[in-house]
């Protein structure tokens, strides 16, 4: 589900209460009594389990101000089923708020079709690479710089597109791999390289 940027509330619009007041404890209240608690709000990054597997932005090119739910792609499944699930990641084929989430002249290095992730009927998950610029997959030492080449991938690993920021080329964006953890067993083993940290 997209969100539009109209469901969220600047900060500033929220009044700060005192904590004494958040925990039931204003001035007469019984402090024996138990508060009544808020529902849990899920986290920003919880796997959609509805869908086949999510790709989260983060990284020097990417405006983190923004709610991880609207940097984050989801791929739906394919008539209901893991397998033959695909995403294609690029300026032309990506919802509106990914060149949004950009920052400076970042969208420039990602191609009108830069990637795709998909699914295969064995339920290995494979990165395929769709553009001259290319990527790398966990760190900088590992390329898939022709077009067509591809790189299995699994849950918690990061796609990279590199892009000059602050005048110097570097990794701008890892799009971080999530799986629902029902469907992990299903999917590639673990891959043995190393993951950049960002």
């Amino acid at each position: 589900r997209e969100f539009s940027s109209g469901s969220f509330q600047p900060m500033s619009s929220f009044r700060v209460l005192p904590q004494v007041v958040l925990n039931g404890l204003a001035s007469g209240a019984d402090p024996s009594r138990t508060p009544s608690r808020r529902p849990e709000v899920p986290a920003a990054d919880t796997v959609d389990p509805s869908c086949a597997l999510q790709l989260e932005m983060r990284g020097p090119g990417v405006d983190e101000s923004i709610p991880m739910s609207e940097r984050t792609l989801r791929c739906p499944l394919h008539n209901g089923e893991f397998e033959g699930s695909r995403i294609a990641v690029g300026r032309d084929v990506s919802p509106f708020h990914i060149p949004r989430s950009l920052v400076g002249d970042t969208s420039t290095y990602l191609s009108r079709r830069h990637f795709e992730v998909y699914v295969t009927d064995r339920g290995e998950i494979v990165c395929k690479n769709l553009s001259l610029n290319g990527v790398f997959i966990n760190h900088e030492g590992n390329a898939i710089t022709r077009r067509g080449d591809e790189y299995p991938v699994q849950h918690g690993d990061k796609i990279l597109l590199k892009a000059v920021v602050h005048n110097a080329e570097e990794v701008a964006v890892a799009f971080t791999v999530k799986v629902p953890e029902a469907r992990r067993s299903r999917a590639t083993p673990p891959s043995s390289a190393d993951r950049i940290s960002l």
